[in-house]
């Protein structure tokens, strides 16, 4: 479980978030596209599980409609294409959330909200060094209306999933 915190919410939050400092939200958003394909491929090397037929369609069919998007049609495109650092972090960061995925696959027979806690949880312990880092290193957010508002709104949304979330268990017991 100590894995899944590690590469679910230490790894992959910190190089998501990182390589959005280089390159653009569409960017990101394309690339994020390549998401069944890394999945099919740790669930092959860690599980043996090969895709079906089906499935491996539906992957080609996801991949080849990025592709038309993002050249607009036409295939010369690609060879102009250069990737940022910022791609780059962020496809070593879908490679990690790709592990992930395939990990909870192999997760202890637990609670789900006990396995969200524990993760998340851990998780947070994971990046203290990283926050200590960016305290000590990097400028201080500026709390202007803009960034209060974002922070009122993301807390919300949280506030919104966890009353959901408990709802919803309620309603099971």
């Amino acid at each position: 479980m100590v894995l899944l915190s590690v590469t679910g919410i230490g790894v992959f939050n910190t190089l998501q978030y990182w390589a959005l400092e280089h390159t653009q939200a569409l960017n990101t958003l394309l690339l994020q596209s390549s998401g069944p394909l890394i999945v099919a491929v740790w669930s092959l090397i860690l599980l043996g599980v090969r895709l079906t037929l089906a499935q491996a369609i539906g992957v080609l069919l996801s991949l080849s409609g990025v592709l038309v998007i993002l050249t607009q049609g036409e295939l010369a495109v690609l060879s102009a294409i250069r990737f940022n650092k910022g791609d780059l972090i962020f496809l070593v960061a879908m490679i990690t959330f790709g592990l992930y995925s395939v990990l909870t696959l192999k997760r202890p027979d637990i609670h789900s909200l006990s396995l969200v806690g524990f993760t998340f949880g851990c998780g947070a312990v994971v990046l203290i060094p990283l926050l200590i880092w960016e305290l000590t290193t990097r400028p201080a957010m500026v709390f202007d209306a803009q960034n209060v508002l974002s922070l009122v709104f993301g807390f919300a949304l949280v506030l919104a999933g966890v009353y959901i979330a408990s709802r919803k268990q309620a309603t099971k017991r």
